[in-house]
């Protein structure tokens, strides 16, 4: 967000006051820049779990602090994480793993966070790391399909309409629900191909009810994800034709 108001050389310079403050509140530590935006801080002397968080929230205090760049006051959100490990027990490579999920953890909570990994963070990254790797070929293992939730007249006990509700059965966690997957599903794109396939599934379902006297709406929940891609109204499109289906049969509901 910097470079792109105040140019590359402000983002450096902001990057370097942030280093400074890292160098002077971190006390005997080893600090690097890993990338971006990016630091990592080692305590050169043993640090227990308190103590290092501790550290992170003093750390957090002092580069959420207001940066002057170019007459502009800046100021950035900072998400950091911690971990702790026992020497012989835990290499760096498990230490700097653990504390970059316990960040991601922390942005996810909203930012500006301190987050220490505990074996709840270790299970929900298990969980996603895992949702992602089946949720590549979803679609083409057949593992999708819907329920369908009617809306009724009370007064008439007419169906008027019906949701369209996606599940998933997965090889080894069993029925899952959209909350358990969708979120995954948006952040690596796959929301898109698993809403064309919906679209294509629901209006095909749709369109076969009315041929058999059962004219309803399908209501079919779409994700933010898909109107950036731009090809919605392009998918909808070619749902609508392939299933025969009339326009006004179809509502596109926005999830939140």
């Amino acid at each position: 967000a910097i470079n792109a108001s105040l140019g590359p050389s402000a983002g450096a310079r902001f990057i370097r006051v942030l280093a400074a403050r890292l160098a002077l509140a971190a006390g005997p530590s080893m600090i690097a820049r890993l990338g971006g935006d990016e630091f990592v801080v080692v305590p050169e002397a043993p640090t227990g779990g308190t103590a290092a968080e501790e550290l992170a929230h003093r750390l957090q205090a002092v580069l959420s602090r207001r940066v002057p760049i170019d007459g502009e006051m800046v100021t950035r959100s900072v998400s950091i994480g911690v971990a702790v490990g026992v020497p012989g027990r835990h290499s760096t490579s498990d230490l700097m793993r653990r504390a970059d999920q316990a960040m991601l953890t922390a942005k996810k909570a909203g930012g500006n966070e301190v987050t220490v990994y505990s074996d709840a963070i270790a299970a929900e990254s298990e969980f996603r790391n895992d949702i992602e790797l089946h949720l590549q070929n979803v679609i083409e293992t057949g593992a999708l399909f819907l329920r369908f939730l009617p809306e009724i007249d009370m007064r008439t006990g007419k169906v008027l309409a019906t949701e369209a509700l996606v599940r998933w059965q997965h090889p080894q966690r069993g029925l899952l629900s959209p909350d358990h997957f969708l979120a995954v599903a948006e952040e690596t794109g796959q929301v898109i191909p698993i809403t064309r396939w919906l679209l294509r599934e629901t209006t095909r379902r749709a369109a076969e009810w009315a041929a058999q006297g059962m004219p309803l709406r399908m209501n079919v929940n779409v994700s933010a994800r898909h109107f950036s891609a731009e090809t919605l109204v392009r998918d909808v499109r070619v749902a609508l034709r392939e299933s025969g289906l009339p326009p006004d049969q179809l509502v596109l509901e926005l999830t939140e």
